[in-house]
This record gives structure tokens, C-alpha cells and sequence, in this order.
């Protein structure tokens, strides 16, 4: 029976822990380290294609490169080939946080009033910060465990239920006997993978309801669904590149129009307060707190979606030049984004009341004044830097599920098997934003359902695995752990009524077609 190491057996333990690690590909039926049994050699067909002339000698060196193991980070350092100053670190953790998300937090507030919802951002946004510094911690320590200079998001996780389960022991089974390494790293995967797939049908269905009201104003009377169907066929063919450096010209372009957009809603919202034609003017306009129903769920779900920025949060990590700096980047950044959020969410819900849409772009003044024009070029701006979101977005997911349909379907033809593949998932992408080409409700479940997780269900316990056994008082560690364990419980209990709210909702819907 194995125990938990103490005392004078901790060094033993430790000891013969570094000569398994020596020796662990002599018996190829003991455990491995998962991080340092990552095969390095270039995958058998990639070697018969290479020989038999299929592809050459640059694409064998890239395709070595994607199956190289972070035990060999040391050969090819992310730190050193691309490394980024903490400004520009924290320009892109501001960046990845603005998206759709800002614009549906006056809806969020509208749910539980203009007193209750900005106090509950800054909350919010507090845990998620906190979530990602713990995030960071963990791939910090596991990386210096294992030597390793970057880990992602799950190899944090694959990392951490492995070595609790090395040495975390009850009686004569493991703590992680079944919940092993592997499956914690395909289940963070997996809900990456939806979370982008996510934001990308929320990115679909918000092109589609903007170009919309454009195309009103101008006389023709189209619903969103034809518009996204429109608007398919250029996002199949820009999916296309492959190359992330071919879309920066359009990036910088899209940043432009978001920054020129909400000044334009700010200008508005500041428009209708000061004339005192705004909703918090009216009787009955706007209510302090809402608690009752689904307010919370759907607050909740709306709200932890706009944080969506706990995908970028470990690639920026592992950038860093300084990464021993990079939390004090995380607390300025995330301080910047919960004022912002707070303050958005507040006035435009003041501003508009209970009349709010799903995305405050919505609201602007739709006639054919020239007052108007300018607010339908925002929503034509607004259009343009989502559709370039969608297609940087649409990367993350591809990271994942590209390699292996290559290793299984070969390198032949490479290019053509790939684009077909993302041909066929931005169809089904689009498909179920014309299926439910309601705003608020996907924004609600995906916020629900994948970004909590996400942003906080999963740092918290990564936590505990990681830091359970440190050296610390134990008043201490119970502090930090119960922290941890509220932080879950909240977590889930969004993550449960948020997610079943949601999905009632657009089951309700799907019945009233």
C-alpha cells in the first residue's frame, strides 16, 4: 500500500521520481510523464511522403516542428523566437477581452438593474482576473517541475492531475485513477474548441442582425438568416489562408472601426443623457435590482462571456519577455476591461432602459437623417471587425483538429483536404446561427456553458492540484483552498442554471417557429 509521502520519506519519494524519470522508456508498460513521453521523431508517413516526393524539405521541417514536444522547448524556444514586452502584452490581453461581449453588457445589466449589475461586474470581474493569475502560477510552477519552458492551457491541466496522482494516494488506489492526465487535457480542449465555435455562430448572427437594420434603412427587407447566408461564401474563402500574418493588415483595419464605434455609442448614449431623453428620465425607465426569474442566469451567462479573455492569457505567458512580471500585466489589463465593462453596461442600460437589445449597436437611431447615416456606418464597421474576429477565432479551433486529420489522411494534397474540412465547419457554424439567429440566447449559453468553465471553474481547481502539497501552515492552505472552493461552487452553480436557462429558452424558441 502506497502512502502519502512525509517526513524523512519525501526526499526518497522525490529521488526515485527523478530516476523513473531517467529510465522510463526502458519498460514501455510503466507510466510515463506525459510531458517528457512526447515522441520527437518526425511520424512514419511524413518520412514516406517526404521520400517519395510529396512534399519537401521546408514542409518536413514544419510538420517536425508541430510534433516537437515542449520536453524539447529547449530546441526551439517560444520566448526567444517571438518574445513580447509586457505594453504589448498587456495591449493584446485589452484587445482579446473587446469583442461582442462589450457590446451585450447593457443587456446583461437590464437583468438585474443599474445598482445590482455594475456592482456584480466589478466582482466578476475581480475572480476572473484572480483566475487567470492562479492560471498562470500553475503553468509557472509545473513548467519549472518539469522543466519546460511553455505549457498551454491544457498541458497545465494534463500536467497537474498528473503529478497529483503520482504522489496524492488513498489507501491502495489514486485520487485521479480514472481522471487521468489525458482525459483533463482533451476535456479543456474540448470545451476550447466549443468556446470558439461558440463565439463564432454569436459572430455570424451578429453580422447578420446588423446588416440587417443597414440594409432596412436602405429599403430592403431581408431577415438576418439570408444575410448570414450572404455572408457564408466570403467567410469559407477567407478561412482559407492559412497564415494568421496575411490577416494582420485587416486586423489593424478592424481595430480602428471598434475604437471609432464605441466612441460613436458613448457619443450617443452621452447624447441622450444630457438631453434628458434617456430611459433613466422616464418613469418606470430603469430599475435599481432584479433578482427574480432568470435574471441571474442569464446575467451571469451574458456577463462571464464578455471575459473572454482567458484563452489568450497563457499564450501571452509564454511570450513574455519578462513573465515574471506578466501578473502585474494581468491586474492592469483586467482592471482596465471591469471599468470599462461596468461603465458601458451601466449607462447604456440608462440610456435605453428595459428597451435594450441584444447588442446596444442595435439601438442606434435607424432613419435616414444624415444623424443616422453616421450610426449606420458604425454597424457596417462594427460588421467588418467581427468578420475579421471570426476568422482569427476560427484559428484556435483549426490548432487542434487539423494535425490529427493529417496524421490520419496523410500529407497528399494537404492544402485541398484542409480547406475542404474548413469549408465544412463554417458551414455547420453558420448553419446553427441560422437555425437560432438569436443574439442573447447564444451569447447566454456560451458564456454559460464554455466560458465559465473556462475562466473559472477550471483555474481554482488546477490550483489545488498544483500548490496542495506546498510547505505552508495549514490555517494557511485551508484559507486558499476554501477560496478556491467557493470560487468552484459559484462556478458551477452558473455554469448549471445559466446553461439550463439558456438552452429552455431557445428550445421555447425553436417551438414558436
Amino acid at each position: 500500500m502506497i502512502t502519502r509521502p512525509v517526513g524523512l520519506l519525501k526526499p526518497t519519494i522525490d529521488c526515485l521520481r527523478i530516476i523513473r524519470k531517467k529510465v522510463y522508456n526502458m519498460d514501455q508498460h510503466e507510466e510515463k510523464d506525459p510531458l517528457l513521453s512526447r515522441h520527437v521523431e518526425v511520424d512514419k508517413r511524413l518520412q514516406v511522403s517526404h521520400d517519395s516526393g510529396d512534399i519537401d524539405d521546408d514542409n518536413l521541417k514544419m510538420h517536425t516542428y508541430a510534433n516537437l514536444s515542449h520536453s524539447d522547448v529547449g530546441k526551439v524556444d517560444k520566448r526567444a523566437m517571438h518574445p513580447v514586452t509586457s505594453f504589448e502584452a498587456l495591449v493584446h490581453l485589452v484587445k482579446g477581452n473587446l469583442g461582442t461581449g462589450l457590446l451585450a453588457l447593457p443587456y446583461a445589466v437590464s437583468k438585474v438593474g443599474y445598482v445590482l449589475g455594475p456592482a456584480m461586474l466589478v466582482v466578476m470581474g475581480l475572480v476572473a482576473s484572480h483566475c487567470m493569475i492562479l492560471l498562470t502560477r500553475c503553468s509557472q510552477a509545473l513548467c519549472k517541475r518539469h522543466n519546460t519552458s511553455t505549457l498551454d492551457y491544457g498541458e497545465v491541466a494534463e500536467a497537474a492531475v498528473w503529478d497529483f496522482k503520482f504522489e496524492k494516494r488513498i489507501g491502495s488506489y489514486t485520487v485521479t485513477e480514472i481522471f487521468t492526465g489525458k482525459i483533463a487535457k482533451t476535456v479543456v480542449n474540448i470545451v476550447l474548441i466549443m468556446t470558439q465555435f461558440g463565439f463564432c455562430c454569436v459572430y455570424f448572427v451578429f453580422m447578420g442582425d446588423n446588416i440587417r437594420e443597414v440594409a432596412k434603412a436602405c429599403g430592403f427587407e431581408l431577415d438576418s438568416r439570408f444575410w448570414i447566408l450572404i455572408l457564408l461564401p466570403l467567410v469559407v474563402v477567407f478561412s482559407w489562408i492559412r497564415n494568421l500574418d496575411a490577416l494582420a493588415p485587416l486586423a489593424t483595419v478592424a481595430n480602428i472601426c471598434i475604437l471609432f464605434g464605441l466612441g460613436a455609442i458613448m457619443y450617443d448614449i452621452f447624447h441622450l443623457i444630457g438631453e434628458k431623453k434617456a430611459a433613466v428620465y422616464e418613469p418606470s425607465g430603469v430599475k435599481m435590482v432584479e433578482v427574480a426569474g432568470t435574471a441571474l442566469p442569464v446575467f451571469f451567462g451574458n456577463a462571464i462571456y464578455a471575459f473572454e479573455g482567458i484563452g489568450v492569457v497563457l499564450p501571452l505567458e509564454n511570450k513574455a519577455k519578462n513573465p515574471i512580471h506578466f501578473p502585474k500585466v494581468v491586474y492592469l489589463g483586467m482592471g482596465v476591461i471591469t471599468s470599462l465593462y461596468t461603465v458601458f453596461g451601466a449607462l447604456g442600460y440608462l440610456a435605453f432602459g428595459d428597451d435594450i437589445d441584444a447588442s446596444i449597436t442595435l439601438n442606434l437611431p435607424g432613419d435616414k437623417h444624415l444623424h443616422s447615416v453616421v450610426y449606420h456606418i458604425v454597424k457596417l464597421y462594427f460588421s467588418y471587425a467581427i468578420f475579421v474576429t471570426l476568422l482569427v477565432q476560427f484559428y484556435v479551433p483549426m490548432d487542434f483538429l487539423e494535425p490529427p486529420l493529417i496524421r490520419r489522411l496523410g500529407v497528399k494534397h494537404e492544402i485541398i483536404k484542409l480547406s475542404v474540412f474548413r469549408t465544412i465547419i463554417i458551414t455547420i457554424t453558420a448553419g446553427l446561427a441560422i437555425v437560432i439567429p438569436k443574439l442573447d440566447l447564444f451569447i447566454s449559453l456560451v458564456g454559460a456553458f464554455a466560458s465559465s468553465a473556462l475562466a473559472i471553474i477550471f483555474p481554482p481547481i488546477l490550483q489545488i492540484l498544483v500548490f496542495c502539497r506546498t510547505n505552508e501552515p495549514f490555517w494557511v492552505k485551508m484559507l486558499w483552498v476554501s477560496k478556491s472552493l467557493l470560487i468552484v461552487v459559484v462556478g458551477v452553480a452558473g455554469f448549471a442554471t445559466g446553461t439550463y436557462v439558456a438552452l429552455k429558452e431557445i428550445v421555447d424558441y425553436l417551438k414558436s417557429q
